[in-house]
């Protein structure tokens, strides 16, 4: 279980890294981008170093952690339909293959949840809203 999860954070890491060197969004922040390609690497490396000494919520935590830094991703790179979504699935996919179905459905509101509140915080403020 922790060998697979510091492989999904290297990974996803380096295509993190990977697409803001190639073709990084127009109107992306590339420094916190980096930043979080730098917190999924310590996320792997922690994962590598610690791995027999970690207990079960420990890595439910660090997976709820994958999916902030994906929410992080959507955000900062200033579109929803960003491919950084595609970390979405990864999350996903780990919880169901390691945790209870239970934890892991848990687990897939907390995405729903988190991808939802990334596209809320990209939407541009309505002009014809009440109040505005």
């Amino acid at each position: 279980m922790a060998r697979a999860g510091a492989y999904m954070f290297l990974a996803v890491g380096f295509f993190a890294l990977l697409s803001l060197l190639l073709s990084p969004f127009p109107q992306a922040n590339v420094p916190a981008l980096a930043g979080l390609v730098g917190c999924a690497w310590a996320m792997a490396t922690g994962l590598l170093v610690a791995f027999d000494r970690m207990p079960v919520w420990g890595f439910q935590v660090l997976l709820a952690g994958g999916t902030v830094l994906a929410s992080g991703a959507v955000y900062f790179s200033g579109e929803g339909s960003s491919t950084y979504a595609f970390f979405y699935l990864l999350m996903v996919l780990y919880a169901f293959y390691f945790f209870p179905r239970a934890e892991a459905l848990c687990h897939l509101v907390f995405v729903g949840t988190a991808f939802a509140w990334a596209l809320v915080a990209l939407a541009p403020p309505d002009p014809w809203a009440a109040g505005s």
